[in-house]
């Protein structure tokens, strides 16, 4: 995934984004068209809210506030950001301050306003509740219809949602098949 999203360099070979090689590209020009979900908690000392639009002006239509609230719910995050004394505006004093789950949580509901054509999720349906976890799934194989969707998991339950199913075995990609 660090060679698609270009944190690294290839050694041979060439990486083509619509046929042009992607250090044609900037560093940043590429990145944007990427959401990576991946292990790590990646919250940051802001606003909940900010967490998950990634934005420092606060300033958003009421219809992208009716879009976050959307993915909020569909993960089952809505309900416990409503717990939480300020709401949305509870500033995240350090990544811990949530469970794991809550945090990967967190993650995907920025992942899915971000709208970005290719969405990475590295693991990102471990430590979710199987609730949870079988409706982030559903939202993906929605998302799927128009986006170009990676699911990286060691759980075998996570490939009925996949078109195509790939592992690396001894350092090579091998298509492997397809879900029913």
């Amino acid at each position: 995934m660090n060679l698609i999203m270009r944190n690294i360099l290839p050694t041979e070979g060439e990486i083509l984004f619509n046929e042009i090689p992607a250090e044609r590209y900037s560093y940043f020009s590429l990145r944007k068209h990427f959401e990576y979900i991946g292990v790590k908690r990646n919250l940051y000392h802001l606003s909940l809210y900010d967490n998950i639009t990634l934005s420092d002006d606060g300033l958003f239509a009421e219809e992208t506030t009716d879009k976050i609230k959307q993915a909020c719910d569909e993960i089952g995050l809505l309900q416990d950001i409503y717990m939480l004394a300020d709401a949305f505006n509870t500033q995240v004093q350090d990544e811990y301050m949530f469970s794991t789950g809550q945090a990967k949580k967190i993650q995907i509901a920025r992942a899915f306003i971000k709208d970005s054509n290719v969405m990475i999720f590295d693991e990102a349906l471990s430590n979710l509740d199987d609730e949870t976890r079988k409706s982030v799934a559903v939202k993906l194989k929605q998302l799927a219809e128009s986006k170009i969707i990676i699911l990286i998991s060691h759980n075998i339950e996570d490939y009925s949602i996949c078109d195509e199913i790939y592992q690396i075995e001894n350092g090579r990609l091998e298509r492997v098949g397809q879900s029913a």
